[in-house]
């Protein structure tokens, strides 16, 4: 009996801890279509991603360098796209949960946007 009211404790203790956190984290996945293009990726202006990336097609994403996962306090953020020195595209956005951004580009419109999603993007 012991045993379990310690582990409930436990349990309600570590819940509480990361309800009180402001710290959410923050996906952010390079999509589709890249192909070979010169993308930087910045929130808050920190630079996240400073790569030629390439999607693999099949799955829709840029395995290993085209995925980042960094920690932002609750409130108010700015993320910053660009593509080939040339296509730049600012969104703010909010944090009150862990929040995932997918990054999309069409090749032929030069149109950067985004997808947001609370859960993390499934490839397979």
């Amino acid at each position: 009996m012991k045993n379990i009211a310690f582990f409930l404790l436990t349990i309600v203790i570590l819940n509480s801890c990361r309800k009180d956190s402001n710290d959410f984290l923050v996906g952010v996945d390079v999509q589709s279509s890249f192909n070979h293009d010169e993308v930087k990726i910045f929130i808050d202006g920190k630079k996240l991603i400073d790569k030629e990336l390439q999607t693999f097609e099949v799955l829709g994403v840029c395995y290993g360098d085209g995925q980042i996962i960094t920690s932002k306090n609750k409130g108010n953020h700015k993320i910053k796209v660009i593509v080939n020195n040339g296509t730049t595209v600012t969104e703010n956005f909010s944090l009150d949960a862990d929040l995932y951004i997918g990054i999309n580009y069409n090749q032929q419109t030069k149109e950067i946007s985004f997808v947001y999603a609370a859960q993390r993007f499934i490839y397979d």
